[in-house]
């Protein structure tokens, strides 16, 4: 399969919600077109979103998987459709996520089934990958039904910077969410001030400054506050 067909396939697959249940949404008296609401939200998050059934089958991708299933660089899909690592010698990894995250037992909770790096040819830097189970409807599953989801992060995709969002949220001016942003992404108060020509005196200045708008004391607490809000799936 050539990468057009592969792009074409994937796209066609992130439209392709599996249908509800019919009880269900007369239970929210919500027509049939909030799906593709649903689907809509899920493209706007930055990393890759794939429900799959109980055979592996891709069923679902949100548009940033279905990019990286298009490029086919550390997670692709067979012709019968199942999703497996690009990696020979990382499909077996991969399967059994996939074979635990369906075989889960529904008891009402939630839980990540298990996580792995998929590595690519073109970085260095590989996939990251978490697969978990998905809370049944009813058993058994019928086929093409989502049974467990994958989750792909891809370190090297820029997402956008959330400097307006950094803003917005916290109130902070321009030249405290540009010293922030040098925070968050792991750079020392020296380091970002090196970086954007500025006096120690003048960072710290800044910091005091981001601190008083966010409510707190320290690096760590800010680190703490922004990676727990969804800022951080911008970063």
């Amino acid at each position: 399969m050539d990468r057009n067909d592969t792009s074409a396939q994937a796209e066609n697959q992130r439209r392709s919600v599996v249908e509800p249940e019919p009880q269900r949404w007369r239970s929210f008296d919500a027509p049939y077109t909030e799906c593709d609401a649903l689907v809509d939200a899920v493209d706007v998050l930055p990393l890759g979103v794939i429900l799959v059934d109980r055979a592996g089958r891709v069923v679902f991708t949100n548009r940033c998987a279905a990019d990286l299933l298009a490029r086919g660089e550390g997670i692709t899909q067979t012709r019968e459709g199942r999703l497996t690592a690009s990696r020979s010698k990382e499909i077996p990894g991969l399967k059994a996520l996939i074979d635990r995250a369906v075989r889960t037992p529904t008891d009402g909770n939630v839980e990540p089934s298990g996580a792995l790096q998929l590595s690519r040819s073109s970085t260095t830097r590989p996939l990251s990958v978490i697969v978990s189970t998905l809370r049944h409807q009813q058993e058994p599953v019928s086929k093409g039904r989502p049974a467990a989801i994958v989750l792909c992060g891809d370190p090297d995709r820029d997402p956008g910077a959330p400097r307006d969002m950094l803003a917005k949220l916290y109130g902070l001016t321009p030249c405290e969410v540009t010293l922030a942003l040098e925070l968050l992404y792991g750079r020392t108060l020296e380091h970002a001030a090196a970086r954007l020509s500025i006096s120690m005196n003048t960072a710290r200045t800044h910091l005091r400054h981001v601190f008083q708008k966010t409510g707190t004391n320290r690096q760590s607490d800010l680190l703490r506050l922004v990676f727990r809000s969804p800022v951080a799936l911008y970063l």
